[in-house]
């Protein structure tokens, strides 16, 4: 694994030699290359000889020593270092003792670890972060890197949250992704905005198999080959449960009876959907399935009747049966692109209940501080959200899941 280069000036190896895990900006006669704020780097002597590598960083401490050998600072790397400080608790009797169930379990330079607090409560893990080489955000880098993998099948959603800017609070947008299939949750925010841009620089050149939404009009130009080349190939489906939704409206609030057949005939597709749930049958099996009579009946029967109600006479139905009505013609290929493979989800539930306790802290929080602030919350909701869906233990996360987000070699 080849690491940009700082060289030391003449004399200043010495503290290193006594491991010291620190190297100052005033030792630092040159860097090779521009390493980024967080980047692993080699460090070397005036000599040239290999001396420590280490996170760098802008500031007096520059480099922050992970290792003075040579080697890869990979997954390997964080699991050997994190059992090491596990198997050091154990021995010292505040892990594995029945008496005591909080602990620091890792602590900074004392730990071989600069810059990372990892401290347990019980099945809680709080991780405090005082570099840049540790710091949370990098680990959603990761995430992103993982669930925007090809073929990736995506759940997307965006909810409002209220941002201080400059003398005013701004209502702002903050967006969710889940790819159920890795098990991940990434939170992203982009200056507030919940324009199609946030989206479409989020997943870059991703190569998407599907994505699930609402039929908020920035996503609607997924699978579009007139509006974008980049993802005409990825299918776009519009949450079913969405448009069961409009059409409760439309009975309960509109009293329009004629929306009980759509409503019948919508559950009826959900309740397979159970069935097949139930039955824990295979992705391939619940293609066929979808693709099987009952299902082309059911459809067959909503087509029938939608046809049929836009024909009909536009006094005789409420406002919330014509959005309905309306709502299902515009979106009717989308809405059913979920029976072209079994792994497409039928509505985007995932991403609702994942996007769910943020709208329950937005409650008790008021209001984030800045755009920045915004930010953070993101990155921490990524985390905390990946963990649940995981369904891991704090432990299990932190030896098999926290370092694949600190390999900062694959990072960068």
């Amino acid at each position: 694994m080849s690491y940009k280069k700082v060289f030391l000036k003449p004399g200043k190896e010495e503290s290193l030699k006594r491991f010291h895990p620190w190297v100052f900006s005033g030792a630092i006669a040159r860097v090779e290359g521009e390493p980024e704020e967080g980047e692993v780097v080699d460090v070397y002597t005036s000599k040239k000889e290999f001396i420590a590598c280490g996170h760098f960083q802008i500031g007096s401490i520059a480099v922050r020593v992970l290792s003075f050998r040579q080697e890869p600072i990979d997954h390997a790397f964080w699991v050997r270092r994190l059992q090491v400080a596990k198997d050091l608790r154990c021995a010292l009797g505040v892990l594995g003792n029945p008496q005591n169930n909080t602990y620091r379990l890792v602590h900074g330079e004392g730990d071989n670890l600069p810059g990372l607090i990892i401290d347990v409560y019980d099945h809680t893990a709080v991780m405090q972060a005082h570099s840049a080489g540790m710091h949370l955000d990098r680990m959603v880098v990761e995430l992103k890197r993982i669930a925007l993998e090809k073929d990736a099948v995506v759940n997307c959603d965006e909810t409002w949250c209220k941002v201080r800017k400059y003398d005013r609070y701004k209502k702002c947008y903050m967006w969710v992704l889940v790819n159920k299939a890795e098990r991940v949750v990434i939170f992203f925010y982009e200056d507030g905005s919940r324009g199609r841009d946030v989206l479409t620089n989020f997943l870059g050149d991703a190569e998407l198999k599907a994505l699930m939404s609402d039929g908020y009009n920035a996503y609607v130009f997924i699978g579009d080959g007139l509006k974008t080349h980049r993802y005409k190939d990825t299918d776009h489906q519009v949450c079913l449960a969405h448009v069961r939704a409009k059409f409760v409206k439309a009975r309960m609030e509109g009293g329009d009876k004629r929306a009980d057949v759509f409503l019948d005939n919508i559950n009826r597709l959900f309740r397979f959907e159970r069935e097949y749930d139930r039955e824990m049958i295979t992705d391939g099996e619940r293609t066929r399935r979808r693709q099987g009579l009952p299902t082309m009946e059911a459809m067959i029967n909503l087509r029938a009747n939608l046809l049929q109600e836009l024909k009909s006479e536009e006094e005789q139905k409420s406002c919330y049966m014509r959005e309905a009505l309306n709502y299902l013609h515009k979106f009717w290929n989308e809405a059913f692109t979920y029976i072209k493979d079994g792994r497409y989800p039928i509505s985007n539930n995932l991403a609702e209940r994942a996007v769910r306790p943020f709208t329950t802290k937005r409650k008790n929080s008021l209001h984030f501080g800045s755009d920045e602030g915004a930010e953070i919350a993101a990155v921490y909701h990524s985390i905390i959200s990946t963990v649940k869906l995981q369904g891991r233990s704090a432990w299990d996360f932190l030896v098999n899941f926290l370092p694949e987000f600190l390999t900062v070699a694959e990072i960068f």
